[in-house]
C-alpha cells in the first residue's frame, strides 16, 4: 500500500481527506510543519499534500524543505489551496511541486491526480533501483558494526549499556528540539539524522582502551588515573577514524569521530582535550556534552548515587554559556519533559535486561486509543499504526470501559488520554482494572508531565506519555513491560 503524507491545519480538511483517502492508502496526518519535517526524517513517504497556509512555516517554505532532502527530490508533491491565484501556482511549480490542487476537492479529480503521479513516481524509482539496493546494504552494515562497538563498551562498563541506550534517546530528543530553529535545521539538511543519532552512541567508545580498575573505580580517581580516563576522547576519535578509511560511505563514523573527540570541550575553552571554545567545537558535539553530563548527573554510577531531573535542570542552566553552549541549553530547558519522560521509562531496566532486550515484533496487537480529540486522535493513530499497531478508536472513557467488557476484541494495551469529556484517566484505569487488571495501560498528557506521571503510576498505569508520542520511548516500553510480565509467569 503506497504511503501518503498529509499536512492540513483544518480539522475538516484532514476527516475529509482521510475518508477519501484512507481505503486505498496508508495514511499519515500532520498538522504543522515542523511536525511533517520529523515525520519526513522517519519515515519513507511516496507522496506528500500540503496545504499552502500552514502554522509555524507556510506550505512554500516547507516545500524548499522537503526538496532539500536528497531521497525526496523527486516524491511527487501535491499542494492545495483554498484559492486559485495564478502567482501561488506559478511560486508552487517552480519550487518544486507537481500539482496544484484548489478546495473544495474535486474527489475524482483528486484521485486521478494522485494516482498519476504514484504512477511517474514508481517508474523514475525502477530506474534507480539496483543503485538504491547497494546503499541500503552500506547502511546496514555500518549499523551492525556499531552494535558490535558498543558491545565490547558494555563488556568493560558495567552500566555503559543502560548509558548507551539511554544517551541515544536524549540526544535524538535534543536534536529535534534544536532543528525546530531554521539556521540549525539548514546545518543539517544533507544529513542522515537517524545515522547522526547512531553515531551519538559511539561517543565514549574511546573507553575500550581504559584500564577497567580506573573504569570502574568506586573512589575519587587520582590525578594521572582522571588524565589516563580523559584520554578516552582521543582513543575513541582514533578507533573511529582507522574504521572510517576502510569505508566508502563514511557519513556516520565521521560524525562519531567529531563527538568521541570533542563531547568534553566546554564553551569557555576548558575543556579538553584540545581546549577549543565556542563554534570551535562541532555542534553535534555540543549537543552530546549537554546530554552526556545530564545521563551523568541522573544515573547510579560505582562512586556516587543519582541525582535528581530538577537537580539536572539546575546545574546545567548555570553552566550555560561557561561550559555549555547557550543555545543548546535553552532546548534542553524546552524539552526538559520530553528528557525526564525518557529517563523514567528507563529508570527500572538493569544492565543485565540491556544486554538480552529486543523488541518484539506488535504488527496485528490490538490498541485501544481514547482521546477525545478528533485531530489528535487521528494524528496519533497515525503515528501508532506507522508502528505497527492495529488501531481502534474512542471518544470517552465509558464507551472504551463498554468496549472492554464486550469483549468483542481482545485488547493488548489501552492508551488514554488525561483529559476524557465523561471522567478523567485516573478514574478510567479504576474501573479499567475492575474489568481487566492485566492489560497494559498507557496514561497521555501535553501538560504538567510530572505530577500527572506520579498519579498514573499510582492509579495503575504502566506507564505516561507525552503527546506528540514518541514512538521508540513507547515501543520499549511496551516490550520491556511483556518481558517483565513473561519472567513472572516463568517464575510461578
Amino acid at each position: 500500500m503506497k504511503k501518503i503524507l498529509i499536512i492540513d491545519k483544518s480539522a475538516e480538511q484532514i476527516s475529509e481527506l482521510y475518508e477519501l483517502l484512507d481505503p486505498i492508502y496508508d495514511l499519515t496526518l500532520c498538522i504543522s510543519s515542523l511536525e511533517a519535517l520529523v515525520m519526513i526524517r522517519s519515515k519513507e513517504f511516496d507522496l506528500i499534500i500540503t496545504d499552502v497556509i500552514l502554522p509555524q512555516m507556510n506550505g512554500f517554505d516547507l516545500l524548499i524543505e522537503i526538496r532539500k532532502f536528497e531521497n525526496y527530490a523527486m516524491t511527487p508533491i501535491i499542494m492545495v489551496s483554498d484559492v486559485l491565484l495564478e502567482e501561488e501556482i506559478n511560486k508552487a511549480f517552480i519550487l518544486g511541486a507537481n500539482e496544484f490542487i484548489t478546495k473544495p476537492y474535486h474527489k475524482q479529480l483528486l484521485l486521478r491526480r494522485i494516482k498519476d503521479q504514484l504512477i511517474i513516481a514508481s517508474t523514475n524509482s525502477e530506474i534507480a533501483e539496483n543503485q538504491l539496493t547497494k546503499s541500503e546494504e552500506t547502511i546496514q552494515n555500518m549499523y551492525r558494526m556499531l552494535e558490535n562497538l558498543c558491545e565490547v563498551i558494555e563488556s568493560k562498563d558495567y552500566n555503559s549499556g543502560v548509558h548507551i541506550m539511554r544517551s541515544g534517546h536524549y540526544y535524538k530528543i535534543l536534536l529535534y528540539e534544536l532543528m525546530k530553529n531554521r539556521n540549525i535545521r539548514e546545518k543539517f539538511k544533507n544529513i542522515d539524522i537517524d545515522e547522526l543519532i547512531m553515531a551519538s552512541k559511539m561517543h565514549d567508545i574511546g573507553k575500550i582502551a581504559t584500564p577497567d580498575n580506573i573504569l570502574n573505580k568506586p573512589s575519587s580517581l587520582t590525578k594521572f588515573e582522571f588524565e589516563t580516563m580523559k584520554n578516552h576522547s582521543y582513543n575513541g576519535y582514533h578507533i573511529l577514524k582507522r574504521m572510517s578509511e576502510r569505508l566508502i560511505n563514511k557519513e556516520m563514523i565521521e560524525f562519531g569521530e567529531q563527538i568521541a573527540l570533542s563531547h568534553h570541550e566546554k564553551w569557555n575553552g576548558n575543556g579538553y582535550p584540545s581546549h577549543l571554545k565556542q563554534e570551535e567545537i562541532p555542534l553535534v558535539a555540543r549537543i552530546m556534552a549537554v546530554v552526556d553530563v545530564y545521563e551523568a548527573i541522573t544515573s547510579e554510577k560505582v562512586y556516587k548515587k543519582p541525582l535528581s531531573h530538577e537537580k539536572a535542570i539546575e546545574i546545567i542552566s548555570k553552566e550555560s554559556g561557561k561550559a555549555f553552549d547557550p543555545q543548546v541549553v535553552e532546548a534542553f530547558i524546552r524539552s526538559q519533559n520530553k528528557f525526564l519522560n525518557a529517563q523514567r521509562i528507563y529508570r527500572s531496566m538493569k544492565q543485565d535486561e540491556a544486554e538480552e532486550f529486543h523488541y518484539e515484533s506488535v504488527h496485528n496487537m490490538d490498541i485501544l486509543l481514547i482521546e477525545p480529540d478528533p485531530i489528535a486522535r487521528e494524528i496519533m493513530g497515525s503515528q501508532l499504526k506507522n508502528s505497527g499497531f492495529d488501531i481502534t478508536y474512542s471518544a470517552s472513557g465509558m464507551d472504551a470501559i463498554m468496549m472492554l467488557k464486550n469483549k468483542e476484541r481482545e485488547f493488548q494495551c489501552v492508551f488514554s488520554d488525561i483529559k476524557l469529556p465523561d471522567m478523567d484517566a485516573f478514574k478510567f484505569i479504576r474501573l479499567l482494572r475492575n474489568v481487566n487488571n492485566d492489560i497494559i495501560a498507557f496514561c497521555l498528557t501535553d501538560d504538567d508531565y510530572i505530577r500527572v506521571e506520579r498519579e498514573a503510576e499510582h492509579s495503575g498505569f504502566d506507564g505516561c506519555f507525552i503527546k506528540p508520542l514518541d514512538c521508540e520511548l513507547l515501543l520499549y516500553r511496551y516490550n520491556h513491560i511483556n518481558m517483565e510480565k513473561k519472567l513472572v509467569i516463568q517464575s510461578s
